[in-house]
């Protein structure tokens, strides 16, 4: 009896040595009774219909070395629980990937941090729905013509999976439009009922674009964290075109402009669908434009919900 006695405690001593340890090493600790923070600017975009990259930030009080792993539990809304989605990782700050949603669906996305301890923070909820994308058209990159060039100057986004460019003969279908002329400075790029053609009154598909331009390398250098229809930096959409000859985004590749269609014309955000254009940038010749065989055009790629009501995002 006393054999077995001395082993239990010689077993809680060396039990208790590691604990001991690591509350007298100096290092960082937890304290049990501690409420931890949650992850910080918790943020989305949509590669495609059926991807969606999300990233977030440490919390102010976070601690590296007691980290087990991030919790993101992913679920449709008013789905079935049962389909929720429970993925993990080590990284933060970066973009985190993830596939297989449905178009025309809303998820929601919480980020929490677990500690090997045990201990879990509050999570950090955000929703979110994919959104279709085109960067090219027959295998090339989407090109808008100015007008003059065989091609023209009209985008038409159609409301299933589609999207093309159009003629000036055909402004009734555009949805976003390109002005310019070799002898004119200005390259106008916005609102195709805005465009300084005769029958421009005739483009039905108006889009309502923001006065404000964001320096982007691409589409998925852009993350969200709140509505399109809400957020600070995106709340002046109005039928405009903006002057890109005026606009020089220095190291990066391009610029994104935030578009919502708005056919209705009576700028409802739940009636709307909103997108995000990326227009790129030739640094070779410091212009939005680019030359081929006497034809001048611009590079795009486009980002836009396929249904009306659909948040880019919301808390």
């Amino acid at each position: 009896m006393k054999q077995t006695k001395r082993f239990f405690i010689l077993g809680l001593i060396l039990t208790l040595i590691p604990f001991i340890y690591s509350c007298n090493s100096g290092g960082d600790s937890l304290d049990v009774s501690t409420k931890l923070d949650p992850p910080t600017d918790l943020m989305a975009t949509s590669i495609d219909s059926l991807t969606i990259s999300i990233m977030w930030n440490d919390a102010a009080t976070f601690i590296r070395d007691n980290l087990k792993y991030y919790e993101i539990k992913v679920k449709e809304i008013g789905g079935n629980e049962s389909e929720e989605v429970i993925l993990t990782t080590k990284s933060s700050n970066k973009p985190y990937i993830i596939k297989g949603f449905e178009p025309n669906k809303v998820y929601s996305f919480e980020v929490k941090t677990v500690y090997e301890n045990g201990q879990t923070s509050d999570p950090l909820i955000i929703q979110w729905a994919t959104a279709k994308r085109f960067e090219k058209f027959n295998q090339e990159p989407f090109r808008l013509y100015e007008p003059g060039s065989w091609e023209g100057g009209g985008l038409q986004l159609f409301d299933g999976d589609r999207a093309r460019r159009i003629s000036t003969t055909e402004i009734e279908d555009w949805s976003l439009g390109l002005y310019a002329t070799s002898i004119s400075s200005s390259i106008l790029f916005g609102s195709a009922n805005k465009m300084p053609y005769s029958n421009s009154v005739k483009a039905t598909n108006a889009y309502m674009i923001s006065d404000k331009v964001i320096y982007a390398n691409s589409l998925s250098d852009f993350h969200m964290s709140t509505d399109m229809s809400e957020s600070s930096a995106n709340i002046n959409y109005d039928y405009r075109l903006l002057d890109l000859d005026t606009i020089n985004p220095g190291d990066k590749s391009g610029i994104i402009i935030n578009v919502a269609l708005d056919k209705g014309k009576n700028k409802n955000p739940s009636e709307m669908q909103y997108g995000k254009v990326f227009v790129k940038y030739n640094k070779n010749d410091d212009s939005f434009f680019y030359e081929y065989e006497d034809e001048r055009f611009i590079v795009v790629a486009v980002s836009y919900q396929t249904k009306v009501g659909l948040p880019y995002a919301k808390k």
